[in-house]
């Protein structure tokens, strides 16, 4: 019942996280082209603080959530992909390591939300993030065979996340750049 319990939770974490994210993409994309035909700073300072309210709500307690659990409870977090791992303390070890780094990086995207400085740092941490996930599940799905379908919506997860924030930063939406000034 508590590994059923946790699936769900978890899957409809994944969906709220992806709908969240392309939500606020959307939104952000529309009212930041709008603000930029006003051509004034207040206008993108209003967009930031936005943008900040977005990320201190479900998007980033979901996100922090998930990549907790991998560290505090990675048995049954996995096991909703129907991963087994055991008592193993060294895959236990392993599995709890990748979970603070990505607890850690989570933290470093909050960051991004309030501190003008580190948006761009969170964005590109993201990119590179969702897309060395997703990319490396493909490249595991041609080496090793396909996995749970949990696994491939996982996988979709994290390309599309990834792409996003890729374009984010390529088309310069992002809302400071690395030298910490505002975007327009």
């Amino acid at each position: 019942m508590t590994q059923t319990w946790l699936l769900f939770t978890y899957e409809v974490s994944l969906i709220s996280c992806a709908l969240v994210a392309g939500v606020f993409l959307t939104f952000s994309d529309f009212v930041m082209r709008s603000l930029n035909r006003a051509r004034t700073s207040a206008t993108v300072e209003v967009m930031q603080g936005i943008n900040r309210e977005v990320f201190k709500t479900v998007f980033m307690v979901l996100l922090i959530g998930m990549w907790g659990a991998i560290l505090f409870v990675p048995d049954e977090f996995h096991a909703s992909s129907g991963i087994v791992i055991g008592s193993d303390e060294n895959l236990l070890s392993e599995v709890r390591a990748a979970g603070g780094a990505l607890l850690a990086c989570a933290m470093i995207v909050l960051l991004g939300a309030f501190i003008s400085r580190l948006t761009f740092t969170a964005l590109l941490l993201s990119t590179v993030l969702y897309l060395s996930y997703g990319v490396s599940r493909l490249v595991s799905m041609a080496v090793d065979g396909l996995p749970s379908l949990n696994l491939m919506a996982v996988t979709l997860f994290e390309l599309g996340i990834g792409l996003v924030c890729a374009l984010a930063l390529a088309t310069g939406k992002s809302s400071a750049s690395p030298d910490g000034k505002a975007v327009a």
